[in-house]
């Protein structure tokens, strides 16, 4: 409870600084901000979803939007995006971002935009005919840092050196950004940010006020994470606050779509000019992403980006590491029951390269007439074998509503399962948490769906219910490595090394956790 009222308190902190700020600089001189290229977004994702992307930003993007997003880097990412604005301006921008230690991410990131070439206008020559013309254009370069405290909280920092041309003059200034994203739950995610906070923008001797700015957001992922909702609202110095709302839909596994409404827009008044759309392809690593924003009567606002994804990467301690023992499976479309576990003899541990064992925990489902226990086998054991527990039994007498929620729980797991075969994973996942959420242990809901998030790759969400498992049964072996293997793919060494020697406690003779004990 008090690590949720710290969460909470810095995110009003942030805020309460950046309005308390902006009220004063209202009071004192009010005025029009410059350097309005900072407030441009960038990549092909946000914009499209009306940049209200505050607590959904991750990898490069975060470096615009809120560099706590930097603090979930788990791998390195780099983008380029182009985005042609109105008649001749141009903005441009690229970034890459990489995961740094266990826990934090930093990134570098350089934007520019050509305002093109400009007439140049006089007294005797006001038409601009025989004076000639001048270009214009703004530079920022950025590097910023996010840094994940545990698995719901991060915050970051950005500082930012920009430039800004005028024909024969310059000017610059130096900003900094700070943010905080915090987890709620598996689903929410609430953020805030302050941005360009820094020195004032001088031409000369006239100095002009940056556009300093605060946004607090929200992230939600619904059905089973193809959909994603989010909400901003800004408050910048000297203007009234708006609203930002963006979605993004998951089609299939190359293709997403993307909807958004973006309060900022300098259209006429009306809800539907002020509607942003777009969608991302993506094969393998590499991604293209397009957005739509319209500028009323001076046109429309198209965005192309491209992104690459460089894959999982680690610190330089662990390299070197082999790719970890292959995901676990979940059992046949028809399992059958288990009567007797016969032990087998410990697998023999072959001389470097180290290859580990297929180790693949299989899921039990219940039939109708016949109730069975996932049970997987092991090695010779010192210790003697526990009784196997018939599936979703009850330990103690239960009552009437007890046993229906028992019941319905059982059809949820073999309806999963069914899914599961079929290659229906958005369904099995359903009836997992379905199951799961009527209450009891249900450990084999638990294990199965966190069996399907490990083979999706999502180690986050694997380790979550990889851990109930052990707090439900502690000496559930598979359960432990599993969960140990989930720390490992993340980073998390000292919490991996931990599930390891726990599975070494149950089972000495465990060929896996030796070998990963070996790496650590």
């Amino acid at each position: 409870m008090m690590n949720q009222l710290r969460r909470i308190s810095f995110i009003l902190i942030v805020g309460f600084v950046s309005i308390t700020s902006t009220v004063t600089a209202r009071n004192s001189d009010a005025g029009a901000s410059a350097a309005e290229m900072l407030r441009l977004g960038i990549g092909g994702r946000a914009p499209a979803m009306g940049d209200a992307y505050i607590a959904a930003a991750r990898g490069s993007e975060s470096l615009r939007y809120n560099p706590a997003g930097l603090g979930w880097t788990d791998h390195r990412t780099a983008e380029f995006s182009y985005n042609k604005l109105v008649e001749e301006v141009g903005l441009a921008s690229i970034n890459y971002a990489a995961p740094i230690a266990k826990n934090g991410g930093w990134s570098v990131g350089l934007k520019w935009i050509n305002y093109g070439s400009i007439k140049r206008t006089t007294v005797a020559d006001p038409t601009g005919f025989t004076s000639g013309s001048f270009t214009s254009s703004d530079l920022a370069f950025s590097a910023g840092y996010g840094h994940k405290f545990n698995d719901n909280f991060s915050a970051g920092a950005t500082g930012r050196y920009f430039s800004s041309k005028l024909a024969e003059f310059r000017a610059s200034s130096f900003t900094f950004d700070l943010g905080a994203q915090w987890k709620v739950t598996d689903q929410l995610t609430l953020a805030s940010v302050i941005q360009n906070v820094g020195s004032e923008l001088e031409f000369v001797s006239v100095g002009e006020k940056l556009p300093t700015l605060f946004k607090m957001g929200a992230a939600y992922t619904t059905l089973n994470d193809r959909l994603l909702v989010t909400a901003d609202i800004e408050k910048v110095r000297d203007e009234e606050a708006t609203m930002r709302f963006g979605s993004e839909y998951q089609i299939n596994d190359p293709l997403t779509v993307r909807l958004g409404w973006n309060g900022q827009n300098q259209t006429e008044d009306g809800f539907f000019r002020k509607l942003t759309a777009g969608f991302g392809v993506k094969r393998d690593q590499i991604g293209l992403d397009y957005a739509y924003q319209p500028y009323g009567d001076l046109g429309s606002n198209h965005t192309i980006a491209v992104n690459y994804d460089f894959g999982k990467a680690h610190h330089s301690s662990i390299v070197k590491r082999p790719t970890p023992p292959p995901p676990p499976t979940i059992a046949p479309k028809t399992p059958k029951a288990i009567e007797k576990v016969e032990p087998v003899a410990a697998p023999v541990v072959e001389s470097q390269p180290v290859v580990l064992e297929k180790r693949e925990p299989e899921p039990v489902v219940v039939s109708p007439k016949v109730t069975v226990e996932r049970v997987t086998t092991q090695p010779k054991q010192t210790y003697s074998e526990p009784k196997l527990a018939k599936a979703i039994e009850p330990e103690v007498k239960e009552s009437d509503e007890e046993r229906r929620y028992r019941k319905a729980a059982e059809r949820m797991i073999l309806r999963a399962t069914e899914y599961y075969s079929n290659g229906e994973m958005d369904q099995a996942i359903i009836f997992y948490r379905a199951a799961i959420s009527l209450g009891g242990k249900n450990i084999k809901a638990r294990y199965n769906l966190a069996t399907i998030y490990y083979r999706q790759y999502k180690y986050e969400k694997a380790k979550r219910y990889y851990r109930e498992v052990t707090e439900l049964d502690f000496r559930d072996v598979q359960a432990h490595l599993y969960l140990g293997l989930c720390y490992f793919n993340l980073g998390e060494m000292e919490s991996a090394r931990m599930s390891f020697e726990r599975v070494l406690q149950i089972d000495p003779t465990n060929v896996d956790a030796k070998a990963r004990l070996a790496q650590i």
